[in-house]
């Protein structure tokens, strides 16, 4: 039997808190692809904490250029 690897997810706010933005802005960078699209389970959006991390990162190296 195996265990499966379970991703955590973070919810609009988190993300809006993890960045130091409002949840509307996040909402905007998504629309204007400046952000990843968030993973939509019915009305709910989620984004998978690596994903996030990954786009901070990359920010990060951007801003140092």
């Amino acid at each position: 039997m195996s265990i499966m690897n379970k991703e955590t997810r973070l919810g609009p706010s988190e993300v809006a808190i993890l960045l130091g933005i409002s949840e509307r802005t996040l909402t905007r960078w998504v629309k204007q692809g400046r952000f990843p699209k968030p993973v939509t389970f019915g009305h709910a959006r989620h984004w998978d904490e690596a994903t996030v991390e990954a786009w901070m990162e990359a920010a990060r190296k951007e801003v140092q250029q």
